[in-house]
Parts: structure tokens; C-alpha cells; sequence
């Protein structure tokens, strides 16, 4: 029986490209992935071509098309999601990239922020305007960067003609018909350079030195931005666009406040619905608008823990320290031994963000003996990526005045029983799987839904995703280990100067 009413998702990702189709009912028809090149300069630096992002997306499209056996007449909207505070800057006449992407992991404006932070007198000088600390994670001082070091880019600033944007924006740029730079709220909110009422902040702006004719009109996540221009959905409106983070958070059906959901990637992040009311953090987290479901919906609210290194760390162990030869010999070896073996690793390999937010802090292994076997090391890293996971789940926590039962959970290592067993355990929380694995493309799918109509309520979504199994925490010395992590991580302080 031929597929009908589909809604799609693009899903531009730190490493790859992913294009979904989706039934009403929540049902994947089809699916296509491929890898984005990553460049690594110097020091610090991670870059991409924008161009592979189009590339990659039209060939996603047009593959997943292919396979679900559908044309674009029975696909009826578009949902974009994609790795947040990456920037992009581009020629807005000839739709032209100045310079190569800078990716959100990329550190190499480590000591402008420092200095800006010394400057205005802390780190947390900007988080009552925007929710967030000065760090070179978001995207302001990325975009400063480019403004004084690239000399395409500053000659485009001085015509008129640069456009300063974040992925989403920069797709719709290329795929659809709208005549102006467009972003959504949830990623205008990652830049440092948005208040949290939804406007580009003048005072900030002109901190960094950026124009806010440079910048995209801010628009809600679930609207009409344009129709597709070119592919095999041409015609095809994208009416749907949320930060990846923003948009699993969508997928796990967390509509209500209180409900929380961490996704492992690249890094691992943590959110959680706070409603209509941006909840100031005292204890670390990031305040983020998590979507406004309309253009004149109100805008909704989330904390999140933003836990810089995960799947990233599992895939250094094994591509730069070849500590394991892939993820199946890396588990079976973690899982050889019974405990760490007192080895404890702490994942700042480019600084630790929540709740330390310290770019000095690097890497660090510690606990080594002549005892210490390549299982324990394995296994430290895994602990390592928990415990930062269960920082960020304390610090929920503790701002929102309320104990945590569970976690929903998805991402590339929630395919590792292990991992997620180990995870219960140091949180002491049980988890949550979903039976899909999509779920940030589905929280786009969902969001395109709300753009066209399709769906009048967005608290619609709860019933989006079913759950596949728990995990439920089995260990009883989870203090100790937790004393013995407290130990380790600030002697990872002070190292990058």
C-alpha cells in the first residue's frame, strides 16, 4: 500500500546527515544517512565545509525517498534539526560560503572569553540577558573570530552582504524559496547573542562586534519558512526547525515541566522542561528556550547540562589511543573487569562545560597501578561519560527544588546495555528507552507538523514515542564512587593555560 501524509526530517548532525520519513503514527518509512567531513586545523580548532551539509541533505533526501517508494506529492512538511551553535557565515546575495563552518566544540576562543569574562567581571556576567556563560561553546565569539581573522568575511561585513547564522539557517538559505535569513528561537538562543525574550540583544551584540544586520530574522520552531526549491521534494514546504537537543527533548514527548530526557552523541545532553518560565540556574545548568510552537505561541523554557564529550571520548580511545579495535572489542573489554580497578578518567579532553564551565581543564586519567589492565582504563571512560551525565541530573535537582525518578534516554551509546546499566547505577536513577531511535528527527517531524497545521497542539507530541525497557540502578556503592570522582575532577583544573 503506497505511503501517504509523510512528514520529514532533516537532521544535520556533527558527523553526519540523516533524512527521515515518518507516518502520523510515529512510524519510520525510511531513512538515509551519510558521514560529514571534520577538520581539525590546529590546536582546538574543528571545522566543516557548509557545503557538505547541502550535498549530504539532498542526497539523504532523495535516497529516503526513493526507498519509502513515495514522490513529494505525498509528503505534505519538512522538519530541519541540527547541531546548534556551529556557525556558519555566507554571502547573502550569492548564497555563498565565507569561510568554513565553526563547529560548537571548537575551543579556540578559549582566552577571548576568559578575557571578556575577567572584563565584565565573571563568566556569568551575560546569563540574567541570555541564560548563558561566557564560553566559547556558544557562538558569539566564534563569529567574532571570524570577523577579525578572515578577510573574505570582513570584506562581506563592510558591503552588507554577510550573513552570520547557525545551520538551520543556513539550509533553509539553500533548500527553500524564503527571501530573507531565517532561524529558529531555540537555536538563536545557543549564540549568546539573544536575550531570553527572543530578541538579538543590542548590548551583547555590540560586545562582540556584531551587527544585527548580519543576523537572521528570529522566527517561532513550528511555522511555514519556505517551500523546497530544489531536490525530490521540491515544492515540499520545511515547516518545522529546533536545535537537536531542543528537538529529542520534543521527541521523548516531554511536554510537561519536570520531564527530562539525555541524549549521548558527540557529547551528552541533558534538558529539561521548565514551561513558560526561564528558571535562572544556580547550580550550572544552561537556561535555553527549549521552542516556541507557533508564531504567536508562547515561548517555552528548558535547563539543560551540557556534558562536552561522550560518544566522542569512546571513539578517541579507540581511532587515537587504539586502546580498543571497535565498539564491540571496547565493551566486552570494560566488561571483562569487575570494577575500575580505582582508575578514574575525567573527559575534559577540550574543558569541561557544565556545571564547571572551566576551559583550563583537560583530560585526565587517574588511579593507574602496576595493577591497571586496558579493561580498567575502558571502563573509566564509560564511568567518566556517567558520572558528568549524573552531575548534570544532581544539578536538575537542585535548581527545580525536586528528586528525579527517572531519565529518558537515547543516543548512540544507549545501545550498550552495559553503558546504560553502569549509568543507573552511578545516578541511582532508573532509565527509560524508547522503542525509536530517532528521536531527534522525530521531534523535528512533530515540529513540521505544528507548522502546517497538522497538529493544533503541540503537547500533542506526548504520545509521540513508547517506551522499550527500563533500566533500573542495582549497585549499593555508588557514594564511594562518587567521593573518589569528586577527588579527581578538579585536579584536571588549571592544566591549559
Amino acid at each position: 500500500m503506497k505511503l501517504r501524509g509523510l512528514f520529514g526530517a532533516i537532521d544535520q548532525g556533527t558527523t553526519s546527515t540523516r533524512f527521515s520519513l515518518f507516518t502520523r503514527d510515529g512510524g519510520l518509512a525510511a531513512s538515509h544517512q551519510v558521514p560529514i567531513p571534520q577538520y581539525y586545523r590546529g590546536p582546538g580548532e574543528h571545522t566543516q565545509d557548509p557545503k557538505s551539509y547541502l550535498t549530504a541533505t539532498q542526497e539523504c533526501i532523495g535516497e529516503a525517498v526513493r526507498k519509502a517508494g513515495v514522490t513529494r506529492a505525498d509528503v505534505v512538511g519538512v522538519g530541519i534539526t541540527n547541531q546548534r551553535e556551529t556557525i556558519v557565515a555566507w554571502d547573502r546575495r550569492t548564497k555563498e560560503p565565507l569561510a568554513e563552518a565553526i563547529v560548537w566544540d571548537d575551543v579556540r576562543t578559549a582566552q577571548d572569553c576568559d578575557a571578556l569574562a575577567t572584563h565584565l567581571g565573571g563568566q556569568n556576567a551575560l546569563r540574567a540577558a541570555t541564560g548563558l556563560p561566557i564560553n566559547p561553546y556558544f557562538s558569539a565569539s566564534k563569529i567574532a573570530w571570524l570577523i577579525r581573522n578572515n578577510p573574505l568575511v570582513k570584506s562581506a561585513l563592510d558591503q552588507g552582504n554577510c550573513c552570520f547564522s547557525t545551520v538551520d539557517s543556513w539550509l533553509l538559505s539553500q533548500l527553500t524559496d524564503t527571501p530573507c535569513p531565517v532561524t529558529d528561537i531555540s537555536n538563536a538562543s545557543r549564540t549568546l547573542l539573544m536575550n531570553l525574550q527572543g530578541k538579538w540583544e543590542d548590548r551583547i551584540c555590540e560586545l562582540f562586534g556584531v551587527p544585527q544586520s548580519a543576523l537572521p530574522e528570529i522566527r517561532s520552531s513550528a511555522e511555514i519558512y519556505g517551500k523546497m526549491t530544489i531536490g525530490a521534494l521540491e515544492g515540499v514546504p520545511i515547516c518545522g526547525a529546533l536545535g537537536d537537543q531542543q528537538a529529542a527533548l520534543l521527541g521523548h514527548g516531554c511536554t510537561q515541566v519536570g520531564q527530562m530526557k539525555n541524549t549521548y552523541g558527540t557529547g551528552s545532553f541533558l534538558l529539561v522542561n521548565t514551561g513558560n518560565t526561564a528558571m535562572p540556574s544556580s547550580n550550572g545548568l544552561i537556561t535555553t528556550v527549549y521552542g516556541q510552537f507557533g508564531p504567536s505561541a508562547p515561548i517555552t523554557y528548558a535547563l539543560e547540562g551540557a556534558i562536552e564529550a561522550a560518544g566522542s571520548c569512546v571513539n578517541w580511545a579507540i581511532s587515537s589511543l587504539n586502546l580498543a579495535k571497535d565498539l564491540s572489542d571496547f565493551t566486552a573489554t570494560a566488561q571483562a573487569v569487575p570494577d575500575n580497578g580505582g582508575v578514574y578518567f575525567v573527559p575534559a579532553l577540550g574543558g569541561l562545560f557544565t556545571p564547571y564551565w572551566r576551559n583550563d581543564a583537560r583530560g585526565l586519567f587517574i588511579g593507574m597501578t602496576h595493577h591497571t589492565v586496558r579493561g580498567h582504563l575502558l571502563r573509566a571512560i564509560l564511568e567518566g561519560i556517567a558520572f558528568r551525565t549524573g552531575e548534570a541530573v544532581k544539578a536538575v535537582e537542585q535548581d527545580m527544588n525536586r528528586i528525579v525518578e527517572a531519565v529518558s534516554v537515547d543516543g548512540g551509546m544507549v545501545a550498550n546495555p552495559f553503558f546504560l546499566q553502569l549509568q543507573a547505577d552511578i545516578c541511582g536513577k532508573r532509565l527509560e528507552v524508547p522503542a525509536s531511535r530517532e528521536l531527534t528527527s522525530v521531534g523535528a517531524a512533530l515540529a513540521a507538523r505544528v507548522g502546517c497545521g497538522d497538529l493544533k497542539d503541540w503537547k500533542e507530541a506526548k504520545n509521540a514515542t513508547q517506551t522499550l525497557k527500563h533500566v533500573q540502578p542495582t549497585s549499593s556503592n555508588s557514594d564511594l564512587l562518587w567521593a573518589k570522582w569528586k577527588d579527581a575532577v578538579p585536579r584536571s583544573f588549571n592544566w591549559a593555560k
